[in-house]
């Protein structure tokens, strides 16, 4: 007789989606794979990620989250009473945390020495990359309370989705001929989006068929977006670049574009971007930055292109490399960007989560660890 499943309440750090909640969504689509189901996912409020959650089938839970002040302290007691209160409706047996900060920044050492006192209180904190699990440890979190559990992909998904469909060229009317470079994620200036475009201005001046795309949202409410649309006319970009905003069909854009760029600066330290993941399993070769856990997965000659971050001239030159290569060559690095990520399967996320959550109720007594 199979035990019941695991009952686990989620905590998202916002409402958005990016690559954590796209991440959530497929575990709460595929925990019961793990022996697990989720419960609820608790939101700070009312954004796109709820009807998402809601999609798949789960209750969504609100709480406003304050941390303690003592010019204020009763924020922070609604705060705890709302969620004491959340816990106890669904019955949940675990509490899981997911936030932007632990995905992303926890390779920011003054984070780090900030967060990590708190981190060190709970029964488990899970890395998403080798980068931020060596940090985490060498900032105090005791390393008994590590886990290395890789992000999972719907690799089916990822691998034929979208092939063959011309999803931005129809669009934007961007011929078939013509290579499509773009990046995907957040819009925000420590993404490097700026350097993107530098590059791209001279890689148009040398390359005038090549197109390049902006697929994500500004998160400085249409501002930052505004500033790089000026840098566009400013570089004689015009008519060359296009600024799809947040997009939900990831998967046909990643089969339409022909190289993804990540080039983020070194003010931003990356944990592991879905992005880069995403693009290895659909075959695309990656062109980065050497940015933390990126140098993990990306393999330079091999899978992609790694160049110093904050340097344009590198990025330009790197980008040029790639989209020069023979045919044969592409073909061998878009099998390889396939096969580095093919055990990162979105089944073995959950599994590995499942093990941990049934080891951490087996030492609070709770559960049993099946024989």
């Amino acid at each position: 007789m199979m035990p019941d499943p695991i009952r686990v309440l989620y905590i998202n750090h916002a409402s958005i989606i990016g690559g954590i909640e796209i991440n959530l969504l497929d575990i709460l689509r595929f925990g019961a794979e793990g022996g697990f189901r989720a419960v609820g996912v608790v939101l700070p409020g009312a954004g796109p990620l709820v009807a998402r959650v809601q999609q798949v089938g789960v209750p969504v839970y609100y709480v406003r989250y304050h941390a303690f002040r003592w010019h204020n302290p009763l924020h922070y007691a609604r705060t705890m009473a709302t969620l004491v209160w959340h816990v106890l409706h669904t019955r949940a047996e675990v509490i899981h945390l997911t936030h932007h900060w632990l995905a992303e920044f926890a390779v920011d050492a003054q984070a780090v020495a900030r967060f990590c006192p708190w981190l060190a209180r709970a029964d488990a904190v899970v890395a998403v990359s080798q980068a931020v699990y060596h940090r985490l440890v060498e900032g105090g979190v005791p390393g008994t309370k590590m886990h290395l559990i890789y992000r999972g992909l719907p690799l089916p998904a990822l691998a034929g989705e979208g092939a063959g469909r011309r999803t931005l060229r129809d669009q934007y009317s961007i011929p078939d001929t013509a290579p499509l470079v773009g990046v995907v994620g957040r819009v925000v200036p420590e993404k490097g989006v700026e350097d993107f475009l530098q590059a791209a201005a001279h890689i148009a001046q040398r390359l005038p068929d090549v197109h390049f795309a902006i697929v994500g949202e500004d998160e400085c409410g249409g501002a930052y977006r505004a500033r790089l649309a000026e840098q566009v006319r400013a570089c004689g970009l015009d008519g060359r670049v296009v600024f799809t905003g947040f997009r939900a069909d990831i998967p046909d854009i990643l089969h339409d574009l022909d190289f993804l760029v990540l080039p983020s600066r070194s003010s931003m330290p990356e944990g592991l971007p879905g992005s880069v993941l995403e693009a290895l399993a659909a075959g695309r070769i990656v062109v980065a930055t050497r940015n933390s856990g990126v140098v993990e997965v990306v393999r330079d000659g091999v899978n992609g292109f790694l160049v110093p971050c904050d340097d344009v001239n590198a990025l330009a030159a790197a980008l040029e490399r790639a989209l020069r290569l023979a045919p044969h060559e592409r073909r061998r690095m878009e099998e390889a960007a396939r096969e580095s990520v093919a055990d990162r399967t979105i089944e073995n996320q959950v599994r590995r989560l499942g093990a941990l959550y049934r080891v951490l109720l087996a030492k609070r007594g709770r559960r049993a660890l099946p024989r």
